[in-house]
């Protein structure tokens, strides 16, 4: 059932396009020793003596990014008043941000990453046009570019290590983790206490420049 199909999920090794692959295929480059591939669970995986460390440590940083953004959604719900902030348009900015961002961080931090996994990051992109969040849809819209030049074209040159294609790849896996990146700090500066307003006529009165009163000069007797 429900549990064999998680336990499936988590027993899947380091899978060829994913970014642990890409730190695989990185230490490679730097002289270490060279990842192997083999067929599992329906994809091609990466076998290496370090691959079991780099799993586990974007497993951590997927766990943790998605507490954070959880923490900071939920904080912008409720601020430091501790009185819940109905209609507040940053609280709910923040909600669907934080949401949209869990997705894609476990597209851009999992041990593995299909191609059609960028679909879960299609909305995040909307998201960032629709409200003019240039930076997160550039690295959004990168990403889904470079899977467009990997895949299918260049998808068994990557499987044979072809340093053009890791190239693509890894960068493609950067520009996801930049746009992730880039979420979560603006999910933490809507979570940011806002300055209370200050009042129009105490503002205005306090821009307003003193008037100089002149002496009143007494009449002259006739």
């Amino acid at each position: 059932g429900a549990l064999d199909a998680l336990a499936y999920q988590l027993d899947r090794p380091v899978q060829v396009e994913s970014a642990p692959a890409s730190v695989l295929w990185g230490l490679d480059a730097l002289g270490a020793e060279r990842p192997l591939t083999r067929d599992s669970h329906g994809s091609v995986a990466l076998e290496h003596p370090l691959a079991g460390a780099v799993g586990l440590a974007f497993s951590a940083a997927l766990a943790f990014t998605v507490v954070a953004l959880t923490t900071l959604a939920a904080r912008s719900a409720r601020p430091s008043d501790g009185r819940p902030s109905r209609g507040d348009p940053r609280s709910a900015r923040s909600l669907v941000l934080a949401a949209l961002a869990s997705v894609a961080a476990c597209a851009a931090l999992g041990p593995v990453l299909s191609p059609q996994f960028l679909t879960w990051t299609v909305p995040l992109l909307a998201l960032a046009l629709a409200w003019r969040m240039h930076a997160l849809a550039a690295m959004t819209a990168t990403a889904c570019l470079l899977t467009l030049a990997e895949f299918p074209a260049r998808y068994f040159d990557l499987v044979a290590g072809e340093p053009t294609a890791v190239a693509i790849t890894a960068a493609r896996n950067a520009a996801l983790v930049a746009a992730l990146v880039i979420a979560l700090r603006s999910v933490r500066d809507l979570s940011l206490p806002r300055l209370p307003a200050r009042r129009a006529g105490f503002s205005s009165a306090a821009r307003a420049p003193a008037r100089s009163i002149a002496p009143v000069r007494p009449a002259r007797p006739r």
